[in-house]
């Protein structure tokens, strides 16, 4: 089932001249976690405002679990957990009063409502906080209180805006463990984030936005594998010389050799049947092999071609 999915969804701004999202086709199926990337201004945040039904499109339509988003926005949001890029709270309410409130606008069922509260905070680590103001949260607690908040109902699909913006790093590995906990129980999670190691982790597919427009959509390694000289052999060795390096050069799907003393940097198409051949060169020339590594190209090396470096 497509948890969510556009058909040319496109946003104009008033006195614009061109679209912060550009006739966008999506679909996500339902169980993935999936990233959804972009340098800034590319509309990430334009997207999800119009999936969350904060922003009306333009143009097209969008679908949140089979629900058209303008025709049905309220059944649309009933299935969704979100936690905005900038979430908003109350100075002076404390976190167990935020739940509290956030469960009275869900209309949630209040015979039960104070053990699933306990639960919440118990699991995003805000328990022994629970009855300290928001202002003396830090930034980290405000991140694991509006996940709690996204939480609430169950949904089985959460939508997520930045969720480690602003984070250390034991606070960006918190938010990672519970993501991952949260896609093991079967929910669809999409994901918008910055942190491109992050995403390259714990997505099972990330889709690219440049522009407004969506360039790319595929898992997180054919993604860094679909640049050019998609990896990389550095062999160390005994013996190679000038005429080795030309011999190499020849053989089909290589596309660079360059040679730093004893040790050979080999890129293109790296195969395992090309490593193969290309150890099978070497030794056939009387060239020992020391050691051997295959370095893969990253995600980020993949996004920032891919976008022409923009940031």
């Amino acid at each position: 089932m497509k948890v969510i999915e556009t058909e040319g969804l496109t946003k104009v701004y008033k006195g614009g001249q061109k679209p912060a999202v550009d006739s966008l086709d999506l679909q996500i199926e339902g169980g993935e976690l999936f990233g959804f990337l972009g340098p800034n201004g590319a509309g990430k945040s334009t997207t999800i405002r119009m999936l969350m039904t904060l922003l009306r499109a333009s143009t097209g339509r969008a679908f949140v679990r089979g629900y058209d988003v303008q025709i049905k926005p309220l059944e649309a949001m009933q299935q969704v957990g979100f936690v905005p890029e900038n979430p908003g709270f109350y100075h002076n309410l404390t976190g167990r009063q935020h739940l509290n409130y956030w469960a009275e606008l869900y209309g949630l069922d209040r015979s039960a409502l104070a053990t699933r509260i306990k639960k919440l905070l118990e699991r995003v680590g805000l328990f022994e906080a629970r009855d300290k103001l928001a202002k003396d949260y830090s930034l980290g607690m405000k991140r694991r209180l509006a996940l709690a908040g996204a939480l609430l109902p169950d949904p089985q699909l959460l939508i997520l805006d930045e969720p480690s913006l602003g984070l250390d790093p034991q606070g960006m590995a918190f938010v990672r463990s519970l993501l991952v906990e949260l896609h093991q129980e079967g929910r669809t999670i999409f994901l918008s984030s910055h942190f491109l190691g992050e995403v390259e982790r714990l997505c099972t597919k990330v889709g690219l936005l440049s522009k407004g427009k969506l360039i790319r959509v595929d898992t997180p390694r054919a993604i860094s594998q679909s640049v050019s000289d998609a990896s990389e052999l550095e062999i160390e060795t005994k013996g190679v010389g000038l005429t080795i390096v030309e011999i190499l050069r020849k053989i089909e799907g290589v596309s660079r050799v360059e040679l730093d003393r004893t040790l050979l940097r080999i890129s293109g198409a790296l195969t395992e049947e090309l490593i193969a051949e290309i150890n099978r060169v070497l030794i056939v020339n009387g060239v020992s092999i020391i050691s051997s590594r295959r370095q893969e190209h990253s995600l980020e090396d993949a996004f920032l071609s891919l976008t022409k470096g923009e940031v």
